[in-house]
């Protein structure tokens, strides 16, 4: 049970303004993040969640506008059922794909992009293809002890090389 949240109409419209100069400046930020909704009766499509509800997940992708509306323009969405894996980098591809396809195609192929996400991003299918296609990522992730010794451990040897 998956369902697009966006269509088509939208990117014409963006498209159209943004030719009139309705851009903002510096990189396009698209933040990709899912959401637990609760439904209350047994609507089609809801299942479980992993927070013990029962509802919907969905995926959305939204273009942060430092000037524009508190959370950022919606771009594309994902309806998926509460059951849904949070860190499922092909609903994560299949969203940033739609919102980048509401974007100018100019932009979307030759803009600078970065990509912002929470841990559930943090997988090397969604990081993989956002490096292939050029894009920056921002992703945030619980940073436990052994993960910072390893980080700071590969930072002095960094340090520790030889300049050319």
């Amino acid at each position: 049970m998956q369902q697009r949240a966006a269509g088509p109409g939208i990117g014409v419209a963006e498209e159209r303004a943004w030719r009139l100069g309705c851009r903002p400046d510096g990189p396009l930020i698209i933040d990709v993040d899912a959401t637990l909704i609760t439904a209350h009766s047994e609507k089609d499509g809801a299942a479980a969640t992993y927070k013990r509800g029962f509802g919907f997940h969905p995926m959305m992708a939204y273009l942060d506008l430092p000037t524009g509306p508190a959370g950022g323009v919606p771009l594309a969405g994902l309806l998926r059922a509460g059951n849904a894996g949070a860190s499922t980098a092909a609903d994560h591809i299949d969203v940033l794909d739609q919102a980048l396809a509401q974007l100018p195609q100019e932009v979307a192929a030759d803009g600078e992009i970065l990509v912002r996400c929470d841990s559930a991003g943090a997988t090397h299918e969604l990081l993989d293809y956002g490096r292939q296609a050029r894009m920056r990522f921002s992703v945030g992730l619980h940073l436990s002890e052994t993960v910072r010794a390893a980080i700071l451990a590969v930072a002095d040897r960094l340090d520790a090389r030889p300049e050319r």
